[in-house]
């Protein structure tokens, strides 16, 4: 009876034991998902996870940088919202191939940024806009993403 009692102790101490080493949680490992903003300029896709953002006299200032291409969109403050850009509103953007060269830099006349999404840190956002040049050329700006804006402080 006690080897019964012994062998049936062991048998289920095993079970239990195979039982809970293969409940073991499998840790799940999640991409975090990285500050980025890509557009389409002209048709040609533009990305980078170059990204800064600042607050300056109560507006704020996205600064993308791809090499010597910068990208700065400037709106007035972050809540979820559409920001028109056109003259004379605080909403605006500049493209620049080379910041020496004023025909390399590129103004948006019109368009607008949508920020979509807004959390305790930081923000996303949609945005298009037709840009032109010193002497006239343009560039057009479409399905514009920002993903995991930083809010500054």
């Amino acid at each position: 009876m006690r080897l019964k009692i012994t062998t049936a102790l062991i048998i289920l101490m095993g079970g239990l034991l195979f039982s809970s080493s293969c409940s073991k949680d499998e840790e799940t490992l999640i991409e975090p998902i990285k500050t980025t903003i890509t557009t389409s300029i002209d048709g040609t896709t533009w990305k980078t996870e170059d990204v800064i953002s600042i607050k300056s006299g109560g507006e704020y200032f996205i600064t993308a940088i791809k090499g010597d291409e910068s990208l700065i969109i400037r709106i007035p403050e972050i809540k979820a919202d559409t920001f028109v850009i056109s003259t004379g509103n605080p909403t605006s953007a500049v493209y620049s191939l080379d910041d020496t060269d004023p025909i390399k830099i590129y103004n948006a006349g019109s368009g607008s940024v949508i920020i979509t999404k807004v959390n305790a840190t930081d923000f996303d956002a949609t945005f298009s806009f037709s840009t032109k040049n010193a002497i006239g050329q343009k560039k057009e700006f479409t399905n514009g993403n920002m993903i995991k804006i930083t809010i500054p402080l």
